[in-house]
């Protein structure tokens, strides 16, 4: 019978950015324009989690003008 517990490391998924940009507004709440600005820091031939992802939105919402 198999296991039903997964370890953390294999519950982590990890995305291309791209992927993670056409679903910025259903899992971010944020236009694609604003998805764009906040990882233009990150590696677009990368996988990222969204976990990642996200907390690289919320450092760039929060840098001051």
């Amino acid at each position: 019978m198999p296991k039903k517990e997964e370890s953390a490391a294999e519950a982590i998924r990890v995305f291309p950015l791209a992927a993670l940009r056409k679903e910025c507004r259903r899992l971010y709440d944020i236009s694609a324009s604003t998805f764009d600005g906040a990882t233009a820091g990150l590696r677009p031939d990368k996988e990222y989690t969204v976990e990642e992802v996200k907390n690289a939105i919320e450092k760039w919402q929060g840098r001051k003008v």
